[in-house]
């Protein structure tokens, strides 16, 4: 039987990462593979285990690879110097569930045998082109989770299940960085803006050349990438708060689970409704309850989102805007809104409200397709074909 190493680490991701590790490892049970889970103590307590202690841990165990979640488990492990994951003669998979540079000097820092995990096809490309440290990268999106409680009334019409960058600060970043990267970073989120169906790499691209600044190597594209990673949280608070404040101005009622809103929902008269950010699981019972799910890509132009897939098999409407990845395989299932144009949000999510009985069959038919496809048992059917790909069980 193989076996997998996987890694625990107390409010990794307000404990969004340590649910997705079980819910894999439990895939991966279920498939015929043993899981071990090594916890890592929580940052800041001057705990964390050191080389020696992982080492200990898995050399006798006869792990085949170790798959972590943004990172987690890959830190330094040393022992004199040598990597334990090379002492342990096995592979260890990065799954990636934010941008490539968020982990940028994990994915530079690696054991000799590093592959990552990708949600978006493009992220897969941009590792491929400038990070040759990595052996390769695949794609593959997160599965969803099933409510199991049996809940069928819908007690809210529009869910959005996200937080909010305060855009000041990451204006403040902006701002103390140097003049030239300044300057491309602005005009990058510029360009954009005005450009949204672009990804971030081919606005940064354009800019650069407009500026007559080219990359002549991938190095150089690298080093850019990495100086102006702000655009990516500018851009994606910037279209939450965008397509929130357009459905403030209407009718539709719509219920926030995340933090951060305060800051621009304040008018008690607002039909937008702030909760708690909720434990992860329970975003499957409350996509359940829920007629419809609004998704807001995190700039992900060709990739997916988990929510997607949580709101497919539980049995709710999904309003999301575009991603190639989403065009080609989910235009069947899917509600989509033009990012070009939120104002157009609040009457696409009123006309799902008002003829959401004729709207059945998308979803019951979503559904179907997501207990297929969606699950977390398909990831690990893919993780197991890429390491057979790959050849790396011993």
């Amino acid at each position: 039987m193989s076996k997998i190493l996987l890694f625990h680490r107390d409010k990794a991701g307000n404990d969004t990462l340590n649910c997705f590790t079980e819910l894999l490892g439990k895939a991966l049970n279920r498939k015929g593979i043993e899981t071990k889970v090594f916890d890592i103590e929580p940052y800041g307590t001057g705990r964390m285990p050191d080389g020696e202690v992982l080492y200990k841990e898995i050399v006798n165990a006869s792990f085949d690879a170790a798959i972590a979640f943004n990172s987690v488990g890959q830190e330094k492990y040393n022992i004199d110097g040598k990597n334990v994951f090379d002492m342990a003669g096995f592979p260890f998979i990065n799954y990636i569930v934010d941008h490539p540079l968020d982990h940028f000097f994990s994915l530079t820092n690696v054991p000799k045998e590093y592959y990552v995990i990708c949600m978006d096809r493009e992220h897969v490309d941009f590792i491929k082109s400038v990070i040759p440290e990595v052996r390769d990268a695949f794609f593959l999106p997160l599965g969803g989770v099933v409510d199991e409680s049996g809940i069928k009334e819908k007690k809210y019409d529009v869910v959005f299940t996200a937080s909010l960058l305060d855009r000041n600060v990451i204006e403040q970043k902006i701002l103390e960085m140097s003049g030239t990267l300044q300057k491309i970073t602005l005009d990058t989120i510029d360009y954009l803006l005005f450009n949204r169906d672009a990804s971030v790499e081919e606005g940064l691209l354009s800019v650069l050349e407009d500026k007559g600044l080219h990359c002549d190597n991938a190095n150089d594209y690298l080093a850019y990438s990495f100086a102006t990673k702000e655009i990516y949280k500018y851009l994606r608070s910037y279209y939450r708060e965008e397509c929130v404040r357009y459905i403030m101005q209407s009718d539709v009622e719509l219920h926030i689970f995340g933090g951060g809103w305060e800051r621009i929902i304040s008018d008690n008269s607002s039909k937008v409704i702030i909760h708690d950010t909720i434990p992860y699981y329970d975003t499957a019972r409350l996509t359940s309850e829920s007629k419809v799910l609004l998704n807001i890509m995190p700039l992900f132009k060709d990739g997916s989102h988990d929510r997607i897939a949580t709101a497919m098999l539980n049995g709710a409407a999904v309003l999301t805007d575009h991603s190639k990845y989403l065009d080609e395989n989910y235009s069947e299932y899917l509600d989509f809104f033009d990012i070009n144009h939120p104002e157009d949000i609040p009457n696409q999510i009123d006309y799902i409200i008002k003829h959401y009985d004729e709207h059945q069959f998308k979803i019951e038919s979503a559904k179907k397709y997501a207990h297929r496809y969606m699950s977390w048992d398909c990831v690990a059917e893919r993780i197991i074909d890429i390491c057979n790909m790959m050849r790396l069980w011993r």
